[in-house]
């Protein structure tokens, strides 16, 4: 049975990837709805967005798009897979996208009971 502290975790990793990418005086929103019997949780920052061809592969174990930071202390890439996997464990779906007025755009898809 997953725990129920869990999505708790997912959602800190990806609103810290949003504090990392988002230049001072940006912003970062998180918005929470229902829809239906599922919960949707938004979270958007101002920063550069994700590379359009890295948009399909930021869940990827040890991936990142921006490989110059690699070995320099900058974390390991483990983030976003961790978050899909606390969300798929619950029985949910999480993406990622670029908004349309810039930034990036993370769903979490998860059932309310």
């Amino acid at each position: 049975m997953p725990t129920p502290l869990r999505p708790e975790q997912a959602l800190q990793n990806v609103a810290a990837n949003a504090v990392r990418h988002t230049p001072e005086g940006g912003r970062i929103t998180l918005r929470a709805d229902s829809v239906g019997d599922t919960v949707r949780i938004v979270i958007r920052d101002t920063g550069p967005g994700i590379p359009p061809e890295h948009v399909l592969d930021v869940f990827d174990r040890f991936y990142k798009a921006d490989v110059s930071r690699a070995g320099t202390g900058v974390p390991s890439g483990l983030g976003l897979s961790i978050v899909r996997a606390i969300i798929e464990r619950h029985d949910g779906i999480v993406s990622a996208a670029n908004a349309p007025d810039g930034g990036a755009r993370f769903e979490f898809l998860l059932p309310s009971a």
